[in-house]
């Protein structure tokens, strides 16, 4: 759902099963049918628009999407990428999440 060039600054998301259940197991909401199926989000171009951006990865399980995110090309299918491209964001990682690029 990503967009670089998105004119909107919220729009409108259809949560998949995957981020459903993660919210779930992380005790957001009791049970998959508590959790909604549509969310409100900012757009990148709303998130490019700060005066400074602090974007926090850590734990382990941030290994694969941090590495594709400093590694990969920069698009919209690893919308994080566009960081690299922000002069005002800051990427914090922990030893875990940085382990697979240092």
């Amino acid at each position: 759902v990503a967009n670089f060039e998105d004119k909107r600054l919220v729009k409108v998301v259809s949560l998949d099963e995957a981020c459903r259940n993660q919210q779930v197991k992380q005790g957001h909401f009791t049970d998959i049918h508590s959790m909604p199926q549509y969310a409100l989000t900012l757009t990148i171009t709303a998130l490019r628009m700060a005066k400074r951006s602090y974007c926090l990865a850590p734990e382990k399980r941030k290994v694969a999407p941090v590495t594709r995110m400093l590694t990969g090309s920069i698009s919209p299918e690893c919308p994080a990428s566009i960081l690299r491209q922000t002069p005002s964001a800051t990427l914090l990682l922990d030893q875990d999440s940085a382990s697979g690029v240092i």
